[in-house]
């Protein structure tokens, strides 16, 4: 399979992992999600979402597949999952077991708040924590669920893989727009994802509900 094809297939697939938290976060209990995700028109991708949460613990659970017809050029059943507290979203433990192609990656991450370590369970390596790190879907979560009643400009330290990063976000504005039939205020943050040595990765502006 050409490398291009490659590259398409994992851009659908990041497409589809960051398009699922959109729906969950006024719930509690749980909800089951199952999202359809494009190219040009055509279904690629399954996209189920579990989202389980009481006055405690938030959990959510992804699981990502290639259409049958796809999957004969590039197989890809990606498994995401992140249990964080409720309150504050401080993360707890994030896993993920990634199957595309002949590539193979198994990935769990604790959050160790009162050694105040991270902790790699398939490497047997750990980091030390600092106050207020979050896992990428702690934050994601975060933005979406208070963006509200955050103060902007907001930074957040984010840990993806034993890379430490910093989120910049600003908020741009706000608008009301249609959902499903239905009004609801909705807000534009503008978020700069960057090393903390400065180097940006990517910027991009989301709209919040």
């Amino acid at each position: 399979m050409s490398r291009k094809v490659v590259l398409i297939m994992r851009g659908i697939v990041l497409i589809g992992l960051l398009l699922q938290p959109i729906l969950a976060y006024s719930q509690t209990g749980t909800l089951k999600t199952h999202y359809l995700v494009s190219y040009f028109g055509i279904p690629v991708l399954d996209c189920y979402e579990t989202f389980q949460q009481n006055d405690s613990l938030t959990t959510v659970l992804y699981d990502n597949r290639i259409k049958p017809f796809w999957a004969q050029f590039h197989p890809v059943h990606n498994e995401y999952s992140a249990t964080f507290r409720t309150r504050d979203y401080t993360p707890l433990v994030s896993a993920k077991r990634i199957r595309e192609g002949g590539f193979r990656q198994n990935i769990t991450t604790i959050y160790n708040q009162e050694l105040s370590r991270i902790e790699f369970r398939d490497a047997q390596t750990s980091l030390p924590l600092e106050p207020g790190v979050r896992s990428v879907f702690a934050a994601v979560h975060l933005l979406e669920r208070k963006f509200e009643s955050l103060q902007y400009p907001l930074t957040l330290p984010i840990q993806i893989e034993g890379k430490f990063l910093i989120a910049h976000v600003t908020r741009q504005g706000a608008e009301r727009i249609t959902v499903a039939g239905q009004a609801v205020q909705a807000s534009h943050l503008k978020i700069t994802l960057e090393y903390d040595h400065g180097h940006a990765l990517w910027t991009r502006t989301d709209v919040l509900m």
